[in-house]
């Protein structure tokens, strides 16, 4: 299940968490960029790595951090500009009363040439703010 939550998304269906699941990897896909180097070329690293964000009561990113560094500076740097640029879709069933935070795994490999975004590992409701 995507949905680990309390009361903030009591009234959530599997169904309406997949599509938002869906669409909040759709947007960060299109946020990520494979980073380069000072010189302009790209460097030539993997990683998997995730962002633990916390959005409000509007769906607004609050807060960030890196909860798993790729082993790169450089893309870590680039998991959280992705981020930064994410427009957070609003999920209609949900009733925040806090910040919801949302654990964001994100793939940077070099065999496809793309990044990928894992789908996402929990999603948890805390009302009242961050904990």
């Amino acid at each position: 299940s995507v949905c680990h939550a309390g009361d903030d998304l009591k009234n959530c269906s599997q169904e309406e968490m997949s599509v938002w699941v869906a669409k909040v990897k759709s947007e960060v896909l299109s946020k990520v960029k494979y980073p380069r180097s000072y010189t302009g070329r790209p460097i030539l690293r993997e990683g998997t790595g995730a962002v633990k964000v916390a959005l409000d009561q509007n769906w607004k990113l609050l807060s960030m951090k890196v909860e798993q560094s790729t082993g790169s500076n450089l893309l870590d740097d680039a998991m959280q500009a992705a981020v930064n640029k994410v427009d957070f879709p609003i999920l209609q069933c949900a009733s925040i009363a806090g910040t919801i935070q949302v654990t964001l795994p994100i793939i940077f490999r070099l065999d496809t040439g793309e990044n990928e975004v894992q789908p996402l590992s929990n999603l948890v409701g805390k009302p009242g703010g961050l904990q």
